[in-house]
């Protein structure tokens, strides 16, 4: 995750409110994929 946010950091300097808004919407997505890779394991 910290590397997913150094690069949207670098790429969007002048535009914070959108890496936010960019990583809330990553963060609020990490139980689907973990419940997912454990579905996977199966």
């Amino acid at each position: 995750m910290r590397e997913l946010r150094n690069i949207l950091v670098h790429e969007y300097e002048d535009e914070k409110d959108k890496v936010s808004k960019t990583l809330n919407k990553i963060y609020d997505e990490i139980p689907f994929f973990e419940n997912f890779l454990e579905k996977l394991k199966l």
